[in-house]
């Protein structure tokens, strides 16, 4: 053998591990060509029930089903409601003094509370002031209106919360005064809402309404502002209630609207007799934020803005793709079986994977083992890191972040947050509530997180197919494990 010959030979050998690990990796081109039609303008930020998720969704299903994959629930869409909002009904009306007032003239009907149908004939009492002074127990304000105006806020609160300040503390329902009530009408049906409540009804009033109730006490709302502007005391040492010695009657009616919405789920059959009645899910949700128009600071003209959410979450729904591609081609299926699902409306409170047991003749919760959960795996840099949440649910964790941290061949930063907020953030947690372990995999915030900047050409490409290559690898382990890792609660 020649000296080149033997140098060949020797490049060769030192060169084949590298090849091996690099065709091994998932293809940055595939990647990349699912994620720039998921987060496409054509897509339009894959808002729940627009034309853009009708696409992103049957795009998902379709690659699913030429896998080959089992296609769970209506041929692979879990069709599920959920309350977006509400609009008013027929049966809202307020009396002042025997007079009927006018909806949307003298007073509006707000919907903070949810609350369908709420009626309250009650005396006033005003108050002003910091609602962080308001105590927890406020004798005043028991089965009474409570009215406040912006004559005297000094704290930081915003309108919102001084509402539940002042219904905490014993307020029946709560009068807001407001200057105009063209913006509370244009608003007030576009809280986007997701359970309801049996709270007091929130009515905004106009100023001429509060004048009729401020009269009891020889009062008006300029009387009031000049009262403040003389007052000795600074704003923010200020507790004021006066019982205004008059009553209000109103009805507020709101009747809920409803938003169509599907998660994507398949399914692979685990090859052990036994165990493939063991489930482990792999999940990310597919909807963003859809689009919002503006007004451009630059122009002064109305621009709508497309929410592409490439890293939130196009990168996790195509990583939950590309692993569901693998197992579904490899000829040596998993012992347990491996559910692929693509959540929708995690943008709106999680509410997909709130879904995902709901038919419990499907998938019934005590038969996954473990759930690992992408979202926004796609903007990897040394300074940010990878974050792997969640290992602490199970007892196995030290053995679960070695199998994790095994894998990792190239990504210099990664580790394992324990008890932070940021575990409640995404769809694992309502898999969690079944005593399920899990893990969230996520390359952490950014500027660009939810703005019309989350495009597709920021995405890191190379570590995020080393990323899902890592969660091949702990989805191989979980799926063929002797024993199932053993939940554990969380300690915060």
């Amino acid at each position: 053998m020649t000296r080149k010959g033997f140098l060949a030979i020797v490049i060769l050998l030192a060169a084949l591990p590298l090849a091996l690990f690099s065709q091994s990796q998932y293809d940055t081109n595939d990647i990349k060509r699912h994620l720039f039609y998921l987060a496409s303008d054509e897509l339009g930020g894959r808002e729940p029930e627009t034309a853009g998720s009708q696409k992103a969704s049957l795009y998902l299903r379709d690659l699913y089903a030429k896998m080959g994959l089992k296609l769970l629930f209506d041929n692979g869409f879990q069709h599920f409601q959920f309350i977006n909002g509400w609009t008013s009904g027929d049966s809202n009306m307020a009396t002042l003094n025997g007079r009927k007032l006018q909806i949307e003239k003298d007073y509006v009907p707000m919907d903070y509370f949810q609350t369908r149908l709420a009626s309250l004939d009650a005396e006033v009492v005003l108050f002003e002031g910091n609602a962080n002074l308001i105590s927890d127990t406020e004798p005043e304000f028991k089965g009474r209106w409570v009215m406040m105006s912006g004559v005297c806020w000094s704290d930081s609160l915003s309108r919102q919360h001084r509402v539940i300040k002042l219904m905490r503390s014993g307020a029946a329902g709560v009068l807001i005064v407001t200057d105009s009530l063209r913006p509370e009408i244009e608003n007030v049906y576009k809280i986007p809402v997701h359970k309801t409540t049996d709270m007091g009804p929130v009515v905004c009033i106009s100023p001429a309404i509060a004048d009729s109730l401020l009269i009891g006490i020889g009062q008006s709302m300029e009387k009031r502002r000049e009262y403040h502007l003389l007052a000795a005391a600074p704003a923010d040492h200020r507790k004021i209630i006066l019982n205004l010695r008059k009553s209000i009657s109103v009805t507020t009616h709101f009747l809920p609207t409803y938003t169509n919405a599907k998660n994507v789920v398949a399914y692979l059959e685990g090859s052990d007799p036994v165990l493939k009645n063991e489930i482990i899910v792999v999940g990310g949700h597919y909807d963003h934020l859809g689009t919002k128009n503006r007004i451009s600071k630059k122009t002064g003209q109305p621009v709508t803005l497309i929410y592409n959410g490439a890293d939130d979450n196009g990168s996790g729904s195509v990583g939950v793709l590309e692993l569901a591609q693998k197992y579904a081609r490899s000829e040596n299926r998993p012992k347990r079986s491996v559910i692929f699902v693509n959540f929708d409306a995690e943008e709106l409170g999680l509410i997909g994977s709130s879904h995902f047991f709901d038919d419990t003749n499907a998938i019934n919760p005590r038969n996954v083992k473990a759930m690992i959960n992408l979202d926004m795996i796609g903007r990897y840099s040394d300074e940010k890191g990878l974050s792997i949440i969640g290992t602490n649910t199970s007892k196995e964790m030290k053995e679960v972040q070695k199998v994790i941290k095994k894998s990792n061949k190239a990504l210099k930063t990664m580790d394992f947050p324990q008890n932070t907020f940021l575990f409640f953030g995404s769809d694992h947690v309502n898999f969690y509530k079944y005593d399920i372990p899990v893990m969230f995999f996520s390359t952490n915030l950014h500027p660009d997180y939810h703005k019309s900047t989350d495009t597709p050409e920021k995405i890191n490409y190379q570590a995020m197919s080393q990323i899902i290559q890592m969660v091949d690898r702990l989805l191989d382990n979980l799926a063929n494990r002797k024993r199932n890792l053993t939940f554990k609660e969380l300690e915060f």
